[in-house]
């Protein structure tokens, strides 16, 4: 029998090496930053659109920029919508360009500005074109945290001109189905184009909240047509009239109040004045005229003249005219006969002897 021998051969497998730390500290620093920044994320997106957090420099758009002037169209930018009429410009093409601003590139230049709401908006067609054939609309939607509902009206939006450096409010109406501000705007004021942080040639604007108006801010205005005169006093002549509406600028008042002195001296009862400022009292006013006093001319002859009455008067005229018109009466023939046989016998008859 024969016998075959077998051998086995074994091969060891090593065993696996362990991480070094210095690999396995950096593996856990990526995996720890990825899990914070899909935590941002996910936050960032569960706030509303002006409470995100925004860059200072301005964010690129997804959408294209190019708009034809001729045909018009929207863009919307975040919280703010563009709406631009056919035929806004001259020209067939434009970029249009919006992004929210972050409050410290303007360095102070907004005061009152609700945070979150400033924005910057670049239009360029072929000449630099800021005066529009029509007027874009522009929508500012806001959030009500920052614009509590039923507080709309102390809210407005501004527009700043560089050339002047002050913001100057524009006419809005507040859309409350869209809770947003809408304004329409002809002409753009751009910025310089090196305007800092590469936000040059952009037009700026921003929801602010309007500052109340005090009492001693209201221009003071006649409340109807009102008489001025020459001194405080309804003895003294008239020298003007006020319109209703009109301003006018009180400069003094009386001890009692009860009258104004306006800039050109003359004055004004404090009831025909809206809004009359806090001014100091005249201590010396006009002198009042003295009240003419009708003096009778004397006559020549003291003997007074009764005067007739009226209805005497009346009746005499009447009886005048009466007469007057009355016919004349015709003689009776009888009466004239008789008279003339009368006179005959008389003369024929013998006269009486002496």
């Amino acid at each position: 029998m024969n016998m075959v021998n077998v051998r086995y051969s074994t091969t060891s497998i090593p065993a696996p090496r362990s991480i070094s730390p210095v690999l396995r500290l950096f593996l856990c620093l990526i995996l720890t930053l990825g899990a914070i920044n899909t935590y941002q994320n996910h936050e960032n997106d569960n706030l509303p659109s002006l409470l995100r957090q925004t860059s200072p420099l301005p964010t690129p758009t997804l959408s294209t920029p190019w708009v034809n002037p001729q045909t018009g169209g929207n863009k919307v930018y975040g919280p703010v919508t563009i709406n631009m009429p056919a035929g806004f410009a001259q020209h067939n093409d434009a970029t249009v360009i919006g992004d929210t601003v972050n409050l410290l590139t303007s360095a102070g230049k907004a005061p009152g500005i609700v945070p979150g709401t400033e924005f910057a908006l670049g239009i360029w067609v072929g000449d630099h074109q800021m005066l529009f054939q029509k007027p874009l609309q522009l929508r500012f939607e806001v959030d009500a945290v920052k614009v509590p509902p039923g507080e709309a009206g102390r809210f407005g939006v501004k527009m700043y001109k560089p050339a002047d450096d002050q913001w100057v409010e524009l006419p809005s109406e507040f859309d409350s189905s869209r809770y947003a501000f809408v304004v329409s705007v002809k002409e753009f004021t751009p910025v310089p184009e090196n305007y800092e942080l590469g936000w040059g040639w952009r037009t700026f604007f921003g929801v602010f909240q309007k500052e109340a108006k005090s009492s001693n801010d209201l221009a003071p205005t006649a409340n109807r047509n009102s008489n001025l005169r020459s001194g405080p006093g309804t003895n003294y002549p008239i020298t003007g009239v006020a319109r209703a509406g009109t301003s006018i600028e009180p400069v003094g008042k009386t001890a009692d109040g009860r009258w104004y002195q306006l800039r050109d001296e003359r004055w004004i009862a404090a009831s025909l004045i809206d809004n009359a400022p806090d001014v100091p009292i005249v201590r010396s006013t006009p002198s009042a005229p003295a009240r003419r006093t009708a003096t009778p001319t004397p006559r020549a002859n003291a003997t007074s003249t009764p005067t007739p009455n009226l209805n005497s008067v009346i009746a005499t005229a009447i009886a005048a005219t009466l007469t007057a018109r009355a016919p004349t009466p015709t003689p009776d023939v009888q009466s004239i006969i008789a008279t003339s046989v009368a006179a005959t016998l008389t003369a024929e008859a013998p006269k009486p002897k002496p």
